[in-house]
This record gives C-alpha cells, structure tokens and sequence, in this order.
C-alpha cells in the first residue's frame, strides 16, 4: 500500500485529504494519530466532487480521538471503513484540535 495523502491538521478546518482524479479508482484506509495529551474529535466525510461536505456526506461525525500515550501515541484506525473512491470523488478530514495528523493508504488502479 501507498501512501495516497496526508495532513497535519489545523483545528476546526475541513480539509481535502485525497481525491483520486479523472478515471483512477482507489481502495484506501484512513488512519488518524493524535499527537497531544489530550482527546480531539474527528470527522470523516465523502463528497461527490471536492465540494465541502455537507451534514449528509458524513461518515463520523465528533468522533473521540484518544490522548497521545508516552511511548506510542494513541492511534485510531477507522479499519471499519474502507474506502473505494473513483474519479472527482473527494475524502474530507476534520479535528478539533491541530494536534491530529491523518494519514490515506491505499492502492489506486
């Protein structure tokens, strides 16, 4: 697997982590690390095109993102969510905090 995008997260903004483009297909996890001592809340959104999502593009929605431990980090895999995108479709990202990094890996054909 690829890495297919990334971001450093600034609190409280959408951000436009990965579209595939014009005729590629893409099958991707996201993963989400948080890097402080205290929990964030995410999001995670899909829209059609790389319009910003609106409330029924939402796949989580505030979801708690654990404090950093000392040696590891806490790190939360939406493993339950695997994502097969296509074409101008558009994953969005999103944390509270700008303590959040996410990161897509994944295949794209």
């Amino acid at each position: 697997m690829a890495k297919l995008g990334s971001a450093d997260l600034s609190a409280g903004v959408q951000t436009n982590l990965y579209s595939p483009g014009a005729s590629i297909q893409a099958t991707l996890k996201l993963v989400f690390a948080n890097r402080a001592a205290a929990a964030a809340l995410v999001r995670v959104a899909l829209t059609p095109t790389a319009v910003a999502p609106g409330n029924a593009d939402f796949l989580a929605y505030d979801e708690r993102l654990g404090p950093a431990s000392p040696s590891l980090g806490d790190i939360a895999t939406l493993s339950s969510i695997v994502f097969h995108m296509e074409g101008t479709e558009t994953l969005w990202v999103y944390s509270n905090t700008g303590t959040v990094t996410a990161s897509a890996n994944g295949i794209e054909r």
